[in-house]
């Protein structure tokens, strides 16, 4: 109750620059992490090295660093990379596959469709259902302004 308004007021921008910084801190944190996540895996020599969506959460500056960091590792390891982003697969892959579900009789089948050098899997796909997913793919870059 005795509170002055200066210390009311010194309180809320207290918690505004604490917000703040935490919003700012926010992709560092990612990216440590994605890094972090890397580091342990490695640590123990695998003979593939599984990635699953590792930038998903990253800015395009922290994607960047993980793709880099990515061709770095693959002079040591064989890295399978999970990803929908078929420009980031263009960038970091040597060989692509595209993986299917089938739903077209209720169930949901999955199999390889395609698999090959990523350039002709990304820009001449032999299989209709790789065709056509990188065509939508494509339109929706398009449809963004990408």
């Amino acid at each position: 109750m005795g509170e002055s308004l200066e210390g009311r007021g010194k309180g809320r921008s207290e918690e505004g620059l604490t917000r703040s910084v935490s919003h700012s801190l926010a992709p560092c944190i990612y990216i440590l992490s994605t890094r972090l996540c890397i580091a342990r895996a490695i640590a123990t020599e695998p003979e593939v090295l599984l990635l699953d969506e590792p930038c998903s959460a990253l800015d395009p500056v922290a994607t960047r660093s993980i793709e880099e960091l990515m061709k770095q590792l693959k002079a040591r390891f064989t890295i399978a990379i999970v990803t929908h982003n078929l420009q980031q697969a263009e960038r970091v892959s040597d060989k692509t596959g595209f993986l299917y579900v089938d739903t077209s009789e209720g169930s949901r089948t999955g199999y390889l469709a395609e698999f090959g050098d990523s350039n002709q899997i990304l820009h001449d796909p032999k299989e209709k259902e790789t065709q056509q997913y990188i065509k939508r793919d494509q339109l929706i870059w398009e449809h963004m302004g990408a």
